[in-house]
């Protein structure tokens, strides 16, 4: 059955957000907020069961609405309908874990996902890639601005009005990496709680496999709170292995998130190899589980990039970067 098309969006109304991270990028950057920062420091720097009924309503200034039923949204099947620019939108309430396949936008372009209608809760253990789970897409933005922007380190916790949250999962939001090259993706104003205490889970990860090069992940305006490990974890661990087989990111940015009770680093990034900004970020008590190594506010290594107006408290090391990779332009 096709996916049923929604109206137009009213005069004046804008389909696609133009406030993006990185200018240039998608679109303007967002502007920096009042904070004054105790750290600052600079670097040189399927077998997939899928529900396949079409949406069934729409919801003002979205393209196609996702029911809550459906926990699968797939770009070649249920929803190949799907072009660059559409704004796919998940409406206010609870629903069970999401995966997103296959959705391809393009430059200027993207594909968004987004609440609508108020806040959507994420929750359960369907999927192991987590609350979310994003696979083989393209600039792709997931977003919590649909009713509106209060997230992230601009926000005290009791202001946070994240329009996702996702928590109590296994994971928060997983992009997958085993499945094709994923690149320009874009997550923010989300709030991701509570991970697996049964194994160590992170809040939004992305781990590049050997021999790939991932360009474009931005990280921004997002509340991480009570993660078994890392809150955020950009990279891979080299593991001895030479730096021709690594995977490989460029085009990083983690900025404006909100990071609080985490039992490994608040934010891990490793093996970016090109434009790398780590920025804006409010750290508190990270390193909770005691284990060595794992117990800074953000942690750069094998990477180039730039660290700067950061807030790190109560943890074990502020910002902690090292290991040298036999590489020009690395640190």
């Amino acid at each position: 059955m096709a996916c049923e098309r929604a109206g137009k969006a009213p005069q004046g109304q804008r389909l696609v957000s133009d406030r993006w991270m990185i200018t240039g990028w998608m679109g303007r950057s967002h502007q920096s907020f009042g904070y004054v920062s105790l750290i600052c420091l600079l670097l040189l720097l399927p077998s997939i069961s899928a529900v396949w009924s079409a949406p069934a309503m729409t919801t003002r200034g979205c393209t196609y609405t996702i029911p809550p039923d459906v926990d699968v949204v797939d770009g070649r099947r249920n929803y190949a309908q799907v072009k660059p620019g559409d704004i796919l939108c998940l409406p206010a309430g609870e629903r069970g874990n999401l995966k997103l396949l296959n959705l391809q936008g393009v430059a200027g372009s993207p594909i968004t996902v987004r609440n609508a209608g108020g806040k959507v809760r994420i929750s359960g253990e369907e999927f192991l890639s987590g609350g979310i789970g994003i696979v083989n897409s393209a600039y792709l933005r997931v977003t919590g601005t649909g009713t509106s922007s209060a997230c992230g380190a601009p926000f005290a916790p009791s202001r946070q009005e994240c329009g996702i949250e996702i928590g109590p999962v296994h994971k928060g939001i997983k992009v997958d990496t085993n499945k094709g090259t994923p690149h320009h993706i874009e997550i923010d104003h989300v709030f991701i709680h509570d991970t697996s205490t049964v194994t160590r889970t992170r809040g939004i990860a992305i781990h590049p496999v050997e021999g790939q090069l991932i360009s474009g992940f931005y990280v921004h305006h997002n509340y991480i709170r009570k993660t078994t490990a890392e809150g955020i974890y950009v990279g891979t661990e080299p593991n001895d292995r030479p730096i021709e087989v690594l995977g490989k990111l460029e085009d990083v940015g983690v900025s404006y998130n909100l990071i609080e009770e985490i039992e490994y680093d608040g934010i891990k990034v490793k093996v970016a190899v090109d434009n790398v900004k780590i920025h804006h970020n409010i750290i508190r008590n990270v390193g909770l589980s005691g284990t060595d190594n794992h117990d800074s506010g953000i942690l750069q290594a094998f990477s180039v990039g730039h660290v700067y107006n950061n807030y790190v408290e109560n943890s074990r090391q502020g910002i902690r970067m090292g290991r040298d990779l036999e590489a020009p332009g690395t640190h």
